[in-house]
């Protein structure tokens, strides 16, 4: 969202409400992964400032990113935001755990992508390049 609030302030794209001169704008955002663990209410609902600090961050950030790519999506022409993001199944989402075993489960979250999302991967390398 920065970088479409720095080139729609320079002029180089459409603002909210204006017609797009063209496609020549396109956005891609590479993701870290997306929180996966459950807050059950009956786990939770006695916690206190210590127990939320750490997980009240990944739902801020979390929150934030599915928000700016709503907003991408909703000012650029289809296509034109392409948001890579992946559920972490098997990797931790722990900002600090790098480990052996989950930089190897990360990297299998990221070769699951990549396979998941090849034609839209391919159609944005072709984007980028033309």
């Amino acid at each position: 969202m920065c970088a479409y609030a720095e080139v729609a302030a320079r002029g180089l794209a459409p603002l909210p409400g204006e017609a797009p001169e063209g496609d020549e704008l396109l956005i891609a955002s590479l993701g870290t992964g997306r929180l996966t663990r459950r807050l059950e209410f009956e786990r939770v609902r006695g916690w206190g400032q210590l127990e939320w600090a750490r997980p009240i961050l990944d739902v801020v950030f979390d929150g934030v990113s599915d928000t700016i790519d709503f907003q991408l999506r909703q000012l650029l022409p289809e296509g034109r935001a392409v948001r890579l993001q992946t559920e972490l199944r098997d990797a931790s989402d722990d900002l600090d755990d790098a480990s052996a075993g989950n930089l190897r489960a990360l990297r299998r979250e990221g070769e699951r992508l990549l396979s998941e999302r090849a034609g839209e991967i391919d159609a944005l390398c072709a984007a980028l390049v033309a």
